[in-house]
């Protein structure tokens, strides 16, 4: 991890090749992921007009289903139940732009085609474990600011 300035932290996920379906899509061993670690407000000021009422909605959501359906993928990863732990993966995907975490969409993504073309339980797990580690910094902003609307 590398430390750029404004928030912006570089995380290098060192993983193996992907086992693709189509083997002329291979993804490179070192893949860089840019998380700001700061929920965007411009962007969320922008997409719900300024209405925080619907700003904090969005974030309660977040926290009373997105998360848990998050943290419900780890024991799915360790029974080795990849399809299923693929479809939590892609139903909570559009949760993370949705409030203001537009970094997260690229590495959630990555997991979710992870998991359905078979990939190397290494990148899975190691894909899982990265995205657990950013939503862990993000959680207590969001977690304040809905302190700070109540």
């Amino acid at each position: 991890m590398k430390k750029m300035g404004d928030g912006v932290f570089l995380v290098y996920l060192k993983t193996s090749f992907l086992t693709c379906v189509n083997k002329e899509d291979l993804i490179k061993t070192h893949k860089m992921y840019q998380f700001r670690r700061n929920i965007d407000y411009t962007y969320l000021d922008e997409v719900y007009g300024g209405e925080r009422d619907i700003i904090s909605m969005m974030m309660g959501v977040f926290l009373s289903d997105t998360v848990p359906s998050w943290e419900s993928v780890a024991p799915l990863l360790a029974n080795q139940n990849f399809v299923t732990a693929g479809q939590v993966v892609h139903r909570i995907k559009p949760s993370f732009t949705m409030i203001g975490l537009q970094d997260f969409h690229e590495p959630v993504q990555a997991l979710e085609h992870a998991l359905k073309q078979g990939a190397a339980t290494s990148v899975i797990l190691d894909l899982h474990k990265l995205i657990t580690e950013e939503l862990s910094q993000v959680v207590p902003q969001i977690e304040a600011y809905l302190a700070e609307e109540a």
